[in-house]
Parts: C-alpha cells; structure tokens; sequence
C-alpha cells in the first residue's frame, strides 16, 4: 500500500516494519516508502535492539514474521487504524460545524441576550452545544482565563494578557420606574425624593450613582438594597418605588412603555463584550458561535430599544 506521505501519527520505526511485512520484503518496502534499502535494514535492525527481539527471518525469498514480529504487526495494524481515525475526527473537528462549547453569562445579561441567540443557532447548527454557566462577570472572565468554560459574555471585562476582548454593544444603567408613578409630572428630583429606591448595591455602576445623587443632595425618601436584578426590577414593576437598572434588563419581557426613565444622568454605561482566551482554538463550531454573538450584539446596537 503506497503511502502519498508520512503518517506523524504513527512512529517511522513501526511504518517501516509494517511495510517490510505487507510487502514481504525490504527492497519492495524501500521502493513503496521512498527510501533506501540500507535505511530500511537499519530502521528494522534498531527497532529489534529496541524491543530485545528478532521480529524478521531472512530467507531467499523475502522475509517471514517471528512471533514477535506477528504480535507487533497486529499492533501496528491497530495504530494505523487509531491514526486513520484520529485524523477524521481532527479534520472533522476543524471543518465541520461540530462540537461543545460551555458559555458564561449573568443571569439577567443571559436573560435578554441568550434566548434568540440560541434559537436560530440551535436549528442552524443541531451537531454544535452550547452549555451555559451562570456567574456574575467577573467570575465568568475568571472561569475564561482559567480555561474552565470557552466563551463569557462579560460586562465592562478588565484587561488581561490572556484574553481577547470581542465588543458586543452597551447598555445604559439608569434610573427608572413603573409608568403609573409619571402621572404626576414632577421634577426627576422630586420623584426620588418621594418614593423609596431599590437598587443592588453590590454593583460599581450602583455605587457611581448612588455618589452622584448624594453630591447633587438628592435623597431618596428611603433606600432598599437587594442582591438581585431580578428583585430589583419585580419592585420597580409592583410599584414598590424607584430602581436602578441596566434598560435592557427593565424593559425585557414587559409590556412596551411599562418601565420609564427617571432620568438618564446619573447614570451609567455599561460595555458587554465577548471574552475568550487569546489560545482557543478556532475551529470552524468555534468561528460559527464567535460569528453569532457578534451578530446578536450588532443586533441590539441596531434596535438600542429592544
């Protein structure tokens, strides 16, 4: 069987024994390998120093296998077999649309970013999975660098040598509150300084606002923390007061023009990315899932209201 080029996969020692025995000899070895018949005896000659063995017996005719020679040559057969198979998965790993990424996002990020995402990617590409780990951002940039998932979408991600940083859109973090509480058109000031504001305050971008409001001496008629967005935006929909919250996160599966801005400024723009190792290998999965979430993220800077 003649060879178009060397298999890496297998070691030359062990392809030229093979050959030798398929082709009962060393000058039709030599002639199907592209060798010399010296370097074929030589390869065989080490390779028997290097198991302690006799694998070929020279006859006038050719050569025939020892014991040895046929129990290496059942093996041989089998790392070629492994080595056949292992290409087709690479190549297939590397050209087909196949394979298995694990993605991290916060929950209520995921919430309004992930469902339409999956959708069409899940019917577009049914042999590629996507498996979600739920953490907050920098947990998720952490989980990336430390290679335990592929792929976070992060916001405001930090810089690492590690990591390439993938832009995907912004969001504003404002204050904002139930529809009903505008039917009096009073003053943005006013409004906080009559109702109670729920916030997270384990958020920087809660804290920037928070400071801008105490130095402009605005305070609210009482403050209510949570640790959740979700807890956040249930209070602000039951009318409990106002809330700081990313917009997109207020405005998801609510009614349109249930959840208004109090007012913008202070505020706080957020910047969700895409984070990876600088390492991943891109392989075709891998460029289909980095081309959907650059296509989801061009989508929501296209409809900023969405």
């Amino acid at each position: 069987m003649k060879r178009s080029a060397p298999d890496v996969l297998v070691p030359a020692s062990i392809r030229v024994f093979a050959a030798v025995a398929e082709h009962g000899g060393v000058t039709a070895a030599a002639r199907v390998l592209g060798l010399s018949q010296p370097a074929v005896s030589a390869a065989i000659h080490k390779l028997e120093e290097e198991l302690e063995t006799t694998l070929l017996l020279r006859t006038s005719r050719g050569v025939s296998l020892t014991a040895t020679g046929h129990a290496l040559l059942v093996h041989a057969q089998g790392m070629e077999r492994a080595a056949t198979e292992a290409r087709r998965e690479i190549g297939g790993l590397e050209d087909e649309p196949r394979g298995r990424f694990t993605i991290g996002c916060h929950e209520s990020l995921g919430a309004y970013f992930l469902p339409p995402l999956f959708t069409h990617f899940f019917a577009e590409h049914p042999a590629i999975d996507l498996v979600l780990s739920n953490a907050n951002s920098r947990d998720v940039e952490r989980a990336v660098i430390e290679r335990r998932i592929d792929f976070g979408v992060v916001v405001n991600p930090e810089q690492h040598a590690e990591s390439i940083v993938t832009p995907l859109f912004v969001d504003r973090v404002a204050i904002v509150a139930h529809r009903s509480l505008f039917r009096n058109k009073r003053p943005w000031r006013e409004m906080i300084a009559e109702h109670a504001l729920v916030h997270a305050p384990a958020l920087r971008q809660t804290q920037f606002i928070l400071g801008a409001l105490d130095q402009a001496g605005v305070v609210p008629r009482r403050a209510v923390p949570c640790v959740s967005l979700e807890l956040v935006k249930s209070l602000v929909l039951d009318r409990v007061g106002l809330g700081i919250l990313p917009l997109r996160v207020a405005r998801y599966h609510t009614p349109e023009d249930t959840v208004r801005v109090v007012v913008k400024d202070p505020g706080f723009d957020d910047r969700i990315a895409l984070v990876r190792r600088v390492d991943l290998h891109v392989t075709s999965a891998a460029r289909l899932v980095l081309d959907a979430f650059a296509a989801r993220g061009k989508e929501l800077t296209r409809h900023p209201n969405n």
